[in-house]
């Protein structure tokens, strides 16, 4: 237990260090979505996203608890890691495993820079879910891991794929012969309801557009073979080595299941064909929990290199962060939602040609349109119906905000992201 409380409070440190970085493109969509759904928009139907409803939902709560603003935001990241935490700590004991190290390697590698770990993207929610529902299969709470499960599918569909291979593991190797039909029974049910509640609008969004998303699901798992080098090849290398070690040396039973976690993260980590870096983090659970099988020699080498590998990206600044990562596109996004919070009034309604959901987030100025960025106009079977819904909600008098607001020097092109920014008052 001591190894949980020191862990946790070694988590929210290394969070709190870049509490002030500016926010990805994703999480800031996400949050605005949150926002205009508190604001009486309808989700799919008004505001056009492409993933399933209950991340919209995680970030309404928080929002509602703690405020539109980056606190909200930072809580839903150290709360779901904590709870990863916590459930890993809990199954490592069950597959007799060493849970010091278990937990030693979330606290050190699930923030990683290289995997963008410190910021609340969908994979933190669908790891804290996936984890809780293995710990409540492996405990004999059915009908707590079926729900685990289900929510893990409702952050994003393809977290499916985790109990299809591994709840055929638990009733053959562990006996648990009843958590597979109430997870179906209850998928079932679940799903039935969300189609229901949000109708076409929903199926569109988050199966037809994702369906063009993707593209070939053949060649994303070919591709993705090649794709794992680049982050197994900084950071995630020396856990990942006693990972492979830890496998060896389990029991039976337990090294199945955990060829089943790691079968189902590549499936994962492969079907949506993009490979961004945050995707990595869907292997952190097989990681976690095989280091704490290895030998206690290999468990330590591997975690103090993996600190000698992360501890240089702590001397950064937040921005340097965000630079390390992206570039300096988020950097300029934030600093110009602020000059528009500061220049225009609260009730200016704002449109962007462009990708960067930041001006709205740090702005704090709801979008014209609840299709708010450039990829569905630009790409995928909808781009024709969604512009013509955007030329719509365009109206009333449009003011053109020179791009020099930004402190860039770009050219006007509109394909550019984001900084073309009109506002429009009604």
């Amino acid at each position: 237990m001591k190894i949980l409380i020191f862990c946790i409070l070694a988590l929210v440190s290394l969070r709190l260090y870049t509490f002030h970085e500016p926010l990805e493109r994703d999480i800031t969509t996400y949050s605005v979505i949150a926002n205009e759904m508190l604001n009486g928009r309808a989700l799919y139907s008004e505001l056009w996203d492409h993933k399933p409803p209950l991340l919209y939902y995680s970030y309404l709560v928080s929002q509602v608890l703690f405020g539109y603003n980056e606190l909200s935001v930072f809580i839903l990241n150290i709360g779901s890691s904590i709870l990863s935490l916590i459930a890993i700590f809990l199954v490592t004991r069950i597959l007799n495993g060493d849970s010091r190290f278990s937990c030693l390697v979330w606290t050190v590698l699930s923030g990683s820079l290289g995997i963008e770990g410190n910021q609340p993207n969908v994979e933190v929610f669908i790891n804290a879910s996936l984890l809780w529902g293995l710990y409540f299969s492996l405990s004999s709470k059915n009908f707590l891991a079926g729900i685990s499960f289900v929510a893990a599918s409702l952050y994003k569909q393809i977290a499916i794929l985790f109990p299809f291979f591994i709840l055929p593991i638990l009733y053959l190797c562990f006996k648990k012969k009843e958590i597979l039909l109430k997870t179906i029974l209850l998928g079932i049910t679940t799903w039935g309801v969300t189609f229901l509640a949000y109708g076409d609008p929903f199926f569109k969004c988050v199966f037809v557009y994702n369906s063009s998303y993707a593209g070939s699901l053949i060649d994303n798992l070919l591709k993705g073979f090649v794709s794992l080098t680049p982050a197994f090849a900084t950071a995630l290398l020396p856990c990942s080595i006693a990972a492979l070690c830890g496998l060896y040396f389990s029991e039976n039973k337990v090294r199945i299941l955990l060829l089943g976690i790691l079968v189902s993260a590549f499936f994962m980590f492969s079907l949506p064909g993009k490979f961004y870096p945050h995707y990595y983090q869907l292997f952190l659970p097989f990681i976690c929990l095989a280091v704490g099988s290895a030998p206690k020699v290999l468990a330590i080498a591997s975690l103090l290199f993996t600190v000698l590998l992360e501890a240089p990206n702590y001397i950064l600044t937040p921005d340097d962060w965000s630079v390390k990562k992206y570039g300096e596109v988020f950097l300029r996004s934030k600093e110009m939602g602020l000059k528009l919070k500061s220049a225009l009034p609260p009730e200016t309604l704002l449109y962007q040609f462009g990708a960067e959901t930041g001006l709205y987030f740090y702005s704090k100025l709801s979008p014209v349109s609840g299709v708010f960025y450039d990829y569905p106009l630009m790409y995928g079977p909808f781009k024709e119906e969604l512009s013509k819904r955007v030329e719509r909600d365009l109206i009333g008098e449009i003011v053109v905000i020179n791009r020099s607001l930004s402190g860039c020097n770009h050219s006007e092109d509109l394909s550019e992201p984001g900084f073309k920014v009109y506002i429009c008052k009604r």
